[in-house]
């Protein structure tokens, strides 16, 4: 929810556009079972997609240089699911495969000749599950910290970071994003682009408002006193995880 806003003011700015509609092709549906990053989808029917987008996107696409934004703004066949703003979501005996598949989103748009830049935006373990489990309902702590614990470690680094060249991506810290650095305007290719001196930088510090979570003063003492002991193991395998994704966007 934080980057919808800076994407709009992006938009304002005659900057980052929608990507445009190609009939048959679709990253993923809301519910993450269709389109190319689909759960419920066939090898055959994922060849089929790529065709299409392969065989029409010089059709749509402007030949002036323009950031297309495919996640977390609106519902466009290209959002990576659909205008999802997080992941995994969806289908709960499929939930840790409902994510975009940002490898393979690389090779189709490289393979056209169109840059593929990823944020990693990394969060603290404690404040997800508040801000999923108590704040929004969905689920509990116990299920979601061992659900993404594992979607970290398999799918996010051992089957898509791993993979991926670290030039397509830059990490950052949710806690730290009011120092956000100003190159990453530029990696993404909106910073000096459009009308005026609008920077991607200066948007984020304006929207971005974080403060330790009202829900607790002392994060050990809260997971102590709040989960069981059920609950504080799937905590410390997301917190585990979440240290494994520092370290390897450290290049450890």
């Amino acid at each position: 929810h934080l980057w919808k806003p800076i994407w709009e003011a992006c938009s304002l700015n005659s900057i980052c556009l929608q990507p445009p509609t190609i009939p048959g092709f679709k990253l993923s549906d809301n519910a993450m079972k269709g389109g190319l990053n689909g759960v419920m989808i066939s090898k055959p029917q994922v060849e089929g997609i790529v065709n299409v987008f392969l065989n029409n996107i010089n059709k749509v696409i402007s030949d002036q240089p323009k950031t297309y934004v495919l996640n977390t703004w609106g519902h466009s066949d290209w959002s990576a699911g659909g205008g999802q703003m997080s992941y995994p979501s969806f289908m709960p005996s499929c939930r840790d495969l409902s994510i975009p598949d940002v490898r393979l989103m690389a090779e189709l748009f490289e393979t056209v000749g169109i840059d593929f830049r990823l944020l990693v935006v990394r969060r603290d373990p404690l404040d997800v599950l508040i801000s999923t489990t108590v704040h929004r309902h969905f689920g509990t702590a116990i299920e979601n910290g061992a659900l993404y614990a594992k979607v970290i470690e398999r799918s996010m680094i051992g089957e898509q970071l791993a993979r991926l060249d670290s030039a397509f991506y830059e990490c950052l810290v949710y806690e730290d994003l009011n120092a956000i650095p100003e190159k990453i305007g530029k990696f993404i290719n909106v910073d000096g682009k459009g009308n005026g001196n609008w920077s991607f930088h200066d948007e984020v510090r304006k929207v971005f408002h974080h403060s330790q979570s009202k829900d607790y003063k002392d994060k050990d003492d809260y997971v102590k006193q709040r989960f069981s002991e059920r609950t504080r193991a799937s905590y410390y395998k997301l917190v585990a995880a979440t240290d494994k994704l520092a370290k390897f966007c450290e290049g450890g």
